[in-house]
């Protein structure tokens, strides 16, 4: 350019860049901006979601490698499935809010092309990796984050989830070996002692029985004769009773086990017992035949789930034991006390025709009807005098009762039965939910399969059960004053195995399914006391028929009216004599291990006592004594049961 005004004008170029002069960028796609706005989503929100999953699923190949580990197959956990899925959804759920957002911010960048959705929608359009600047290879902020992210990420996941994947491997293997030893030593110390330990095997080898000789065909034969829901006859319907009131035959019969077993029955007591003695008297021929057999054998039918066996024959006993006990007050009642003696000898086979079946249930019950055959044969003996020849018949049955090992035949079932249920479990013939009491199972139902590492859970469980049930088996044969401070022990181990802190998915089957058998175990003693107390009352009884008195000390009693003196069950010493007035007690020292001179309280048992359980007899004098006055409608007034 020059000053001259002649000359003409002409164009100069700019020493220096001109000026920028922004121009507005053409608008971007709406697909784009949704995509990279799905892909940002799907990486921000995986940030989270994969360490979480990929922890989860780590867990569940630890599982896998381990049920590998020690032998019992390969199968994929669901917590693997559930952590790939977990990391999965996350990503999918980052992509489709990721791709929401930057649809909508694509849209409003459409509208305001200046705006501030317009610049963010171009922040999201930045490819990752690059942006858009004065320095167009340099890495953004969040590519230089996130790079540096999933390149630590899998060194901080992966790296220790390998090794820890190869440590459950290992440990899987020690822990098989270490299951399959302690269920082989369990498994062959059950077959040393009894190679018919097994369910099945323990049916079917049972004591065979000839049906002639069977009593527990007798039993059904007799109750066939009795009307359902005997002796229990319905009452009439009162509208507005929540509880139907008992029967008069229930009210008799509680009339007649509360009542001194010296004193009469009251007039109204005898005349209801006395009418259903007399209406069924057809069914009280059949069952009296029980007192002169010694076997009994009920035909079982094991459930699919075992624990669902049904018993009702063996529950149905008791209606035939309740029967015979109605004829034996009602026998001595009319001072036939031989024929009286000789129907509890009857209930005792009642008892009897339950015979070696391999439940603890089905013991309980024998036990029961048997209590109930001494305490009918003590009433007996406390209204006359029998001759000595039912007195022996009695005694005889007493103690062959008593050397039976009853609670030894209840151990092995419930071992036998505790190892069948895991087993049915474990090979997939019966499912969980069978053990939780919902229901019978259905033939057709079907069962899921149990993976590897359940498989192994169950061996290790079966393992536990046969240790604690091999030894509640050992405990069972010992002579009875042993088996308390072992059942105290036990009972202490289970404790400890149940306070492990992993006992909760190690030790469930064993731990819940273990049966009472301490509280067993002590009916049974208890049970054995009255038996054995009974047999030496018995003998002093024949002693006092022979020499005017009692005996002064069992052992001033004959050898041939008492061979060999039974032992307390509680103690390992012969059993206590006490002559409080008018009685002859014959008694174990109870659970409480001291004497309480013979008094026993039935609700202090066995919290401490008194709780010298035994037999007690009547001074000839006192038998038979007068009835108490008795009216059912004042006991519904004060009881407020009828």
């Amino acid at each position: 350019m020059t000053n001259d005004p002649d000359d003409p004008p002409y164009y100069e170029a700019p020493l220096t860049h001109p000026a920028a002069n922004p121009q507005t960028e053409p608008a971007k796609g709406v697909f784009p901006t949704t995509r990279r706005g799905a892909v940002a989503g799907a990486l921000v929100m995986s940030a989270v979601g994969v360490p979480i999953g990929a922890i989860v699923a780590i867990a569940g190949l630890m599982l896998s490698a381990m049920a590998f580990g020690a032998g019992r197959g390969f199968a994929v956990s669901m917590w693997t499935v559930r952590g790939l899925g977990f990391a999965l959804s996350f990503a999918v759920i980052g992509a489709v809010w990721g791709g929401l957002l930057g649809l909508v911010l694509a849209l409003m960048r459409r509208g305001k092309p200046q705006g501030w959705s317009s610049r963010f929608a171009s922040l999201l359009e930045r490819p990752i990796g690059r942006r858009s600047s004065d320095q167009p290879n340099r890495p953004s902020r969040f590519s230089r984050l996130s790079r540096f992210y999933w390149r630590v990420l899998p060194w901080v996941i992966g790296v220790p989830g390998v090794v820890a994947i190869l440590v459950a491997f290992a440990a899987g293997f020690r822990i098989g070996a270490g299951v399959d030893d302690r269920l082989d030593s369990a498994i062959a110390a059950a077959d040393q002692n009894d190679p018919y330990w097994r369910i099945d095997d323990l049916l079917a080898n049972r004591t065979p029985i000839d049906p002639e000789e069977n009593s527990a065909l007798v039993v059904e034969d007799a109750l066939d004769l009795l009307p359902d829901g005997w002796p229990d006859h319905e009452p009439p319907e009162i509208p507005g009773w929540v509880n139907p009131p008992q029967s008069d035959l229930m009210i008799a019969l509680d009339r007649l086990s509360d009542l001194d077993s010296n004193v009469r029955l009251d007039d109204w007591t005898e005349a209801t017992l006395r009418v259903e003695r007399e209406e069924y008297e057809e069914a009280l021929v059949l069952a009296r035949r029980v007192a002169d057999l010694d076997q009994g054998r009920h035909e079982l039918r094991i459930g699919p789930a075992v624990i669902d066996t049904l018993l009702p024959e063996t529950q149905a006993s008791r209606t035939a034991a309740r029967l015979l006990n109605v004829d034996v007050a009602i026998l001595a009642q009319d001072g036939l006390v031989d024929e009286a003696i000789d129907s509890s000898r009857a209930i005792l086979g009642v008892a009897r025709s339950i015979g070696d079946e391999p439940f603890l249930i089905s013991q309980l019950v024998r036990i029961s009807i048997g209590s109930v055959a001494i305490q009918a044969a003590q009433r007996t003996l406390g209204q006359g005098e029998a001759s000595d020849e039912a007195l022996e018949r009695l005694q005889a049955d007493s103690i062959a009762e008593f050397r039976r090992p009853l609670v030894l035949h209840g151990m092995k079932g419930e071992r036998a039965t505790m190892v069948e249920v895991i087993r049915r479990l474990a090979n997939e013939e019966i499912p969980i939910r069978s053990l939780s009491g919902t229901g019978f199972l259905d033939s057709e139902e079907t069962v899921s399969p149990v993976s590897p590492w359940g498989k192994l859970t169950f061996e290790n469980q079966m393992a536990l059960a046969l240790d604690f049930m091999n030894e509640a088996v050992a405990i069972a044969a010992l002579p009875a004053y042993e088996r308390g401070p072992r059942w105290s022990a036990w009972e202490v181990w289970i404790e400890e195995e149940r306070a492990e802190w992993h006992a909760y998915w190690t030790k469930t089957l064993p731990i819940l399914m273990t049966p009472a058998c301490q509280a067993g175990d002590l009916a049974h003693r208890r049970y054995e006391a009255v038996l054995g107390s009974m047999v030496v009352l018995l003998a002093a009884e024949r002693y006092r028929l022979r020499h005017g008195d009692w005996p002064a000390s069992i052992e001033a009693i004959d050898d041939e009216l008492l061979p060999g003196v039974p032992l307390d069950p509680f103690s390992g010493e012969v059993f206590r004599l006490h002559r409080p007035e008018g009685r002859f007690v014959v008694a174990s020292i109870g659970p409480n291990g001291q004497d309480d001179g013979g008094e026993y309280e039935p609700r202090a048992w066995p919290q401490g006592g008194p709780d010298d359980v035994g037999a007690v007899a009547w001074d000839a004098e006192l038998r038979g004594s007068a009835p108490l006055p008795f009216d059912p409608r004042e006991e519904d007034d004060d009881s407020g049961n009828r």
